[in-house]
């Protein structure tokens, strides 16, 4: 059998590649996939051209397969130096309204009379966009473990990276969510309304409700907020839709913002006159979630933005043949922010989540 062996490799039937072989390198260059967009290591705008428009990626970690998580960023640059303003999106991956107010702020912006620098992040979460869910590749919801760990689980590293190359570099801050899968939003404004810049930057928005807040619940904008970043998050309806007429009031809210750091001026007729619907808006001191303490199907009843008065039944649970388990009434006068809209209910599940106004601020929450 060896000769038999020899003798077919003198033949020549088990051919070996030659170390002077020729590369194909025509079809090497032919099957190569040239990216068109670059992707930098942290976002350079010192860098970037003046008076223009720049589409670029920024990498913040690596995945299993050793490739980085590329985040995709718009970059408009004024002539003129000022203020940085950062406007991010679908930090919770199924949450996507904010994606065409980020890219039609692009393709109308001005940036030859821009003064400062716009920053856009469309989708701040790639891997839970692709897979339409919220949480980021551990299960972890990336809004509620900031401001993360430069050594820690992959979402906190995650979100330490978004404090380090994004968050730092902005001067003003838009965080632009909507509500949670199974339920629904009014356009509200989460903000500290005892800081007068946020306060401002929340009246800015002219949204359905303004609700204060400034608990530390791991949040970017309260992580921006403890790095001197003035910062927001503009609810903007609810999740996997694109509500259109919450995404036209949002793009409106950012131009009012633009126009008020003096870095791009909205014409007359784009201003919100205070005789608009959209004008009045209702600000709350504080808010709380009713929860369900059954199980069973849930059924909410009144429509988000509209009052409710103490001792009004807003929600009710039945068991699956028909029967009424609880009734969940309000515990005081409050307007209704967001609500269930899944009939399927467990046992501490949120229910209906209600704002109150009261005389002040709280200092705390």
């Amino acid at each position: 059998r060896s000769r038999e062996f020899e003798s077919d490799i003198s033949e020549g039937l088990f051919k070996t590649a030659s170390p002077h072989e020729e590369i194909n390198e025509e079809l090497l260059e032919e099957l190569e996939i040239h990216e068109d967009i670059p992707v930098y290591n942290d976002l350079p705008l010192d860098a970037l051209p003046s008076g223009e428009i720049t589409t670029m990626f920024v990498s913040l970690i690596q995945n299993e397969l050793s490739r980085t998580i590329d985040v995709p960023v718009l970059v408009a640059k004024g002539k003129i130096e000022g203020p940085v303003l950062g406007v991010t999106s679908t930090l919770h991956g199924n949450e996507v309204n904010g994606i065409p107010v980020i890219s039609k702020l692009f393709r109308e912006i001005d940036v030859e009379s821009l003064r400062g620098t716009l920053v856009g992040v469309p989708v701040l979460n790639p891997p839970g966009f692709s897979r339409r869910q919220r949480a980021f590749l551990d299960g972890r919801d990336l809004n509620r473990i900031f401001p993360g760990k430069p050594a820690g689980t992959s979402s906190q590293t995650y979100c330490h990276m978004i404090l380090e190359k994004f968050a730092k570099k902005f001067d003003y801050h838009l965080d632009l969510h909507t509500a949670g899968l199974g339920r629904v939003n009014s356009l509200y404004v989460r903000a500290d309304m005892n800081n007068p810049i946020t306060h401002q930057m929340a009246v800015l928005q002219q949204s359905q409700i303004i609700l204060h807040n400034t608990a530390p619940d791991g949040s970017l904008r309260i992580a921006s907020m403890a790095l001197g970043i003035p910062s927001i998050t503009v609810e903007i309806g609810n999740p996997l839709q694109i509500h259109q007429e919450f995404v036209e009031c949002a793009l409106s809210g950012v131009r009012a913002t633009l126009d008020w750091l003096n870095m791009l001026p909205i014409y007359p007729s784009e201003k919100i006159e205070e005789t608009s619907s959209r004008a009045k808006t209702t600000t709350c001191t504080r808010s709380y979630w009713v929860y369900a303490e059954h199980g069973g199907m849930l059924q909410v009843m009144p429509k988000i933005n509209t009052w409710v008065s103490k001792g009004d039944v807003v929600a009710v649970v039945r068991d699956v043949f028909g029967n009424i388990l609880v009734k969940y009434k309000a515990k005081e006068d409050s307007i209704v922010i967001g609500k269930s809209v899944n009939p399927i209910c467990c046992a501490g599940e949120r229910v209906v989540h209600l704002g109150v106004c009261d005389d002040e601020f709280g200092k705390k929450k």
